[in-house]
């Protein structure tokens, strides 16, 4: 998450979030939450007499049957008392007799942005919330696309956007550290479909512009473009005047069935793990209405990839499929860099030519320098290469691009697990519900401290995750790796019993940790001939260490006689 915005002023500092008050030197001044909020409410209008009924309202709710007046008059003085000032002589706080009171200083609100920058919320309603949930996050998610190829424009991650959905506009803002919220409404009534986006300035909650849409659902194509103008040239007039607009236009297909299918896919694609194969489901029908659509069969490139480093595809079976996407969507949007990315995933993976593969990344960067897929596969592929400090440069600059987002977490926390810098791997991978990679990951760094209790701990919160087999599988390793085989055993058949796809890089660690080295490599040898994504990393990877550490050791490009394989498949 980003640092939060803070209001200074007179030698003090208010964290509207935290409701915390403090010195400029950091001391923290004890202070009850009514006189606080009331700070707020005259923080938000420097310099304004800000009514009592206003004041009022700020620190009660509508319809709370209270002695407002009372109350006010000791916020007020408890207010005054953590200033450090008395009503006969006020310095910040001023009484305007009979109307209100006056914050009598200069006010900064101090965001962590700098320059303009908004976040946009998912659309909120009855209809929102019921079926079309995924039409009102995806629709806010494309109108953050099209913003930020607004030059001199911050727009807040998509995925902290989402996280501050429940809170109030303001407030999302000051959590987000942005200038402004764009937060909308979403209403579906029988065929019409309703959109309205109010434009928020955070410090002081005041709307500076407001649009309001209404077109036949059967348009909704026609009604997202136009959209997506009038909200771009708001915020171009009231936040980056100088910019020329949007540089490129969100491509979208002509087919509303088809645009559906794909925001649905999008939906499933952010929860990964099992959901990884819906979205390849829904994007396959989308392609089926409309096939020369170019964001799904970049979608679908990405997809297959996550489907076989999770363990949900086959690799050799999505590294097909992957294929025939990239270049499908390189011939009908060459100019596109999303499909130069997945281009040089086509490059490294089928063709593993590692050179190739990184002309194609930074030519997707060339073409759009805000493609944090391009940054993360660049620099997995630097990693691979064992030039780990550009990767974690690549890395890094994705990372900041959206720093809200997990697939930029993964991406930097790998290339730093394959650099063994695990202190930061760990403080970039931050758990969460919705982030089961990062569980995982932690898996693995403990592993490599020797804590292999915590590091089933943490594959225990992952199962509980959509990442629930992966996180199975490793624990199954671990377990063998603690000696503990008869445990391995029982949890090893019941995965197979569910049908669960063990991979043959992953079971070369399993007969590596079970101390078997020639299986492990014969395993290897497999893993590489069926495309596995992970065999890429055999160099660096810290989890094939012990394999290292044995004399004699050699991989020589993972290339293994018919008996190795015949016996690995046995």
């Amino acid at each position: 998450m980003t640092a939060r915005t803070v209001y200074r002023f007179a030698g003090f500092e208010l964290d509207p979030l935290a409701l915390e008050l403090r010195r400029a030197g950091g001391a923290r001044i004890p202070a009850q939450e009514h006189p606080l909020r009331l700070l707020l409410a005259l923080l938000r209008r420097p310099g304004q007499v800000v009514p009592r009924g206003e004041l009022a309202a700020a620190l009660w709710p509508p319809g709370t049957f209270v002695d407002a007046e009372h109350g006010l008059n000791t916020a007020i003085r408890k207010l005054r008392q953590a200033l450090g000032e008395s009503s006969e002589r006020p310095a910040l706080l001023e009484t305007a007799k009979r109307r209100g009171y006056r914050l009598a200083t200069t006010v900064e609100v101090v965001i962590p942005a700098s320059g303009p920058s908004v976040a946009v919320l998912p659309l909120s309603g009855p209809t929102a919330a019921a079926d079309h949930a995924h039409l009102a996050e995806g629709l806010a998610e494309e109108l953050g696309q099209t913003l930020r190829a607004i030059a001199g424009l911050h727009v807040a991650s998509h995925r902290d956007a989402v996280r501050s959905r429940d809170a109030t506009p303001e407030h999302a803002g000051l959590a987000l550290g942005v200038r402004h919220v764009l937060a909308g409404t979403l209403r579906i009534e029988a065929d019409r479909c309703r959109i309205g986006w109010h434009l928020i300035e955070v410090g002081s909650g005041r709307e500076i512009w407001k649009g309001r849409f209404d077109r036949r659902l059967a348009d909704l194509l026609a009604l997202e473009e136009e959209v997506a103008r009038e909200v771009a040239r708001s915020v171009v007039v009231h936040l980056v005047p100088d910019s020329e607009g949007p540089s490129h236009q969100v491509l979208r297909p002509a087919s509303v069935t088809a645009y559906d299918l794909y925001l649905r896919a999008r939906a499933a694609w952010r929860l990964r793990g099992h959901s990884t194969l819906r979205a390849v489901s829904l994007l396959e029908r989308a392609l089926e209405i409309e096939p020369g659509y170019p964001p799904a069969l970049q979608a679908l490139a990405a997809c297959y990839y996550s489907s076989a480093a999770g363990g949900h595809l086959p690799s050799r079976e999505a590294a097909q499929r992957l294929a025939w996407a990239a270049q499908r969507s390189l011939a009908v949007a060459p100019r596109e860099g999303a499909s130069w990315a997945v281009e040089g995933m086509r490059r490294e993976w089928l063709e593993r030519a590692p050179r190739r593969a990184e002309e194609a990344y930074r030519t997707a960067l060339a073409r759009a320098p805000r493609e944090t897929l391009a940054y993360g596969w660049l620099a997995l592929l630097l990693a691979s290469r064992g030039r780990f400090e550009e990767a974690i440069g690549a890395a890094r600059q994705g990372h900041a691009l959206d720093p809200g987002a997990p697939p930029t977490a993964a991406h930097l926390g790998w290339t730093l697990f394959f650099a063994r810098r695990y202190d930061d791997a760990l403080a970039v991978l931050e758990p969460a519900p919705d982030f089961a990679v990062a569980w995982i990951v932690r898996a693995w760094i403990l592993e490599r401290a020797g804590r292999l209790e915590a590091a089933l701990a943490a594959l225990d919160e992952a199962a509980t995750t959509n990442e629930t087999r992966w996180a199975r599988r490793e624990r199954v390793r671990i377990l063998a790796a603690m000696g503990r085989s008869e445990e391995a055993h029982e949890a090893l058949a019941a995965l197979v019993e569910l049908g669960a796809h063990f991979s043959p890089f992953e079971r070369a660690l399993l007969a590596l940790a079970r101390g078997d080295c020639e299986r492990t490599l014969a395993e290897l040898a497999l893993a590489h001939a069926e495309r596995d994504p992970w065999t890429r990393f055999w160099r660096v990877d810290p989890r094939l260490d012990a394999l290292r550490d044995r004399s004699g050791f050699r991989l020589s490009g993972l290339r293994a006689s018919t008996r190795d394989r015949k016996r690995a498949r046995s």
